[in-house]
């Protein structure tokens, strides 16, 4: 190739990194969904971000925390993958597992449930294997499920048992406010009656049919409890 055609401009890394900062240019971050079956209706409902920032859908039907802890390492391969693909930088893994450690699996409600100790383990082991690479971690707290728990108490539900276990599990491993945060939704599928939140039969417009997953209003519910850049088209 020939001199004529111009001449090769030379610009230091730490010259466009002064211009970017100066301008407000931010690298974009590669986030990561990580739910179950519930997972896509939120999606649907408008979890997203906004550009320069990317989220990856990796939910399964069925995942729960006790398979989470062991493929969490899958999930992590695909999710540096995308940032290296994306040029981005490793943003916040978001889990909403919405229940399925603490509820009878609908097909095989003889089988046998995880006890809380053993929950907090894998959950323990999923965070930790996290924050290796993530930046924060968000946990959409579970749900009370209108087929198991109709008519009881929140506070009777198996949903509000694992929530307060994750809550105080984070407070105690020092892993709040600074690396995991729990946004805690399941209250919202009760009602007041007296002096107590019940789930209630008003709370069956939140539930699909099958009284585990959750209608097109439960979805939008959830979502309207996540942070705010979770939902860049709110009020669009």
């Amino acid at each position: 190739m020939g001199d004529e055609g111009g001449e090769v401009l030379s610009i230091l890394n730490e010259e466009v990194e002064d211009w970017r900062e100066e301008q407000g240019v931010r690298d974009g971050e590669m986030h990561v969904f990580l739910g179950d079956s519930n997972g896509p209706g939120l999606v649907d409902a408008g979890l997203d971000v906004s550009p320069p920032d990317i989220i990856i859908n990796r939910t399964e039907s069925g995942k729960k925390w006790t398979s989470l802890s062991i493929i969490v390492r899958r999930d992590i391969n695909w999710w540096q993958l995308a940032a290296q693909s994306f040029g981005c930088t490793m943003g916040v893994a978001v889990i909403w597992l919405s229940g399925n450690d603490s509820y009878p699996h609908p097909k095989r409600p003889l089988e046998p449930l995880i006890g809380l100790d053993a929950l907090e383990a894998h959950i323990l082991l999923v965070l930790r294997t996290l924050r290796d690479v993530a930046r924060r971690v968000i946990i959409v707290g579970p749900i009370p499920r209108f087929r198991f728990d109709r008519g009881l108490p929140w506070e009777r539900t198996p949903a509000y048992q694992a929530e307060r276990l994750i809550v105080k599990m984070l407070q105690r491993e020092n892993l709040t406010p600074s690396f995991a945060e729990v946004c805690c939704v399941g209250r919202y599928f009760s009602v007041r009656v007296r002096s107590r939140r019940v789930v209630g039969d008003k709370c069956a417009q939140l539930f699909a049919d099958d009284g585990i997953h959750l209608s097109s209003a439960g979805y939008r519910l959830v979502l309207s409890k996540l942070p705010r850049w979770l939902q860049p088209d709110a009020g669009a």
